[in-house]
């Protein structure tokens, strides 16, 4: 019962991470700030999709390191991307 409740909050914020996605749209905030709060939020959201629904709280740290390295990647190539270095 303790496991069904953590999947419902978790669940829970899912849902409220993309009503405020849904919701920064409306507000007429800048284009900038739109994207940033939308990136940072789907960030959350996969963080704790790969955390908790994928099960990997319980890995080995090494296991958990890949996904981490990967995404360090992905944000090193798009800030030089961004920066015009390439």
């Amino acid at each position: 019962m303790e496991e069904e409740t953590l999947y419902v909050s978790i669940w829970s914020i899912l849902i409220f991470f993309t009503v405020l996605e849904v919701a920064s749209l409306m507000f007429g905030f800048s284009y900038l700030l739109i994207a940033g709060l939308i990136i940072l939020l789907a960030g959350g959201k996969a963080v704790l999709i790969a955390l908790y629904y994928q099960h990997l709280r319980h890995e080995t740290s090494y296991l958990v390191a890949i996904p981490i390295f990967a995404f360090a990647m992905l944000i090193a190539l798009v800030t030089i991307s961004i920066a015009g270095i390439l």
